[in-house]
C-alpha cells in the first residue's frame, strides 16, 4: 500500500466535510529541480526528469486570486515536493483508474 487510507490524509474543510486528495500516476513532461521537504523545514534539492513518472497525490497549491498555478507532490516515500508548476508534469492516470 502507497498510502494509508483517504479519510487519514484528508484536509478538513468545514465541519462533517473532508477534501480526499487521490493518488495520481503522474509522468514529467519537463526536467525540473524541486525543493523536497522530508520534515517539516528540512528542505534538499531533488531532479525529476522528462519522462519521470511516480506516484503522487497532487495538492493543488491556491493563490490569492483563486488560481491554482503550482501543486505539491505528496510522494510514495512520505516526501513533499513543493510548488511544482502545473506545467511541468500531467497526470497519466490515478490508483481508482489501474495507472
Amino acid at each position: 500500500m502507497l498510502f494509508p487510507p483517504a479519510s487519514t490524509n484528508s484536509l478538513k474543510l468545514h465541519p462533517g466535510k473532508e477534501k480526499i486528495y487521490m493518488t495520481n500516476h503522474i509522468e514529467f513532461v519537463q526536467d525540473w529541480f524541486a525543493e523536497v521537504e522530508s520534515t517539516p523545514g528540512r528542505l534538499r534539492q531533488v531532479a525529476f526528469r522528462r519522462g519521470e513518472k511516480l506516484f503522487a497525490m497532487v495538492r493543488p497549491v491556491v493563490t490569492n486570486q483563486g488560481q491554482a498555478p503550482s501543486a505539491n507532490l505528496k510522494l510514495a516515500d512520505g516526501t513533499t515536493a513543493l510548488h511544482i508548476p502545473l506545467s511541468r508534469f500531467s497526470i497519466t492516470g490515478n490508483l481508482a483508474w489501474g495507472a
